[in-house]
């Protein structure tokens, strides 16, 4: 939720179908990360951070976001085909 911030310290290759971002997360600079997922929604109140240029991911570790295909959309849910990918109204750096 926005005023929260949430570091991402995972390495799996767990599906993931929404993530919806309000606040902040921001990917883990000690650990390799992993993230399988269908959509990310960053909404304007949303910062998303996986590394910066003053601050990047250190080369001996990798920080990875794959986007999966879990199936056929469920129109009922998605109903204007939004996603399966990044979807991003906020801030954003990698």
């Amino acid at each position: 939720p926005n005023g929260r911030t949430v570091t991402y310290d995972v390495n799996s290759s767990a599906g993931v179908r929404w993530l919806r971002v309000d606040g902040r997360i921001v990917f883990s600079r000690s650990v390799t990360t992993s993230l399988s997922i269908d959509t990310i929604v960053i909404n304007t109140t949303g910062d998303w951070e996986q590394g910066t240029a003053a601050s990047p991911i250190p080369s001996n570790l990798t920080s990875t976001v794959i986007f999966t295909d879990s199936g056929a959309i469920d129109t009922n849910v998605d109903t204007y085909f939004m996603g399966r990918g990044f979807l991003n109204h906020g801030k954003v750096r990698i």
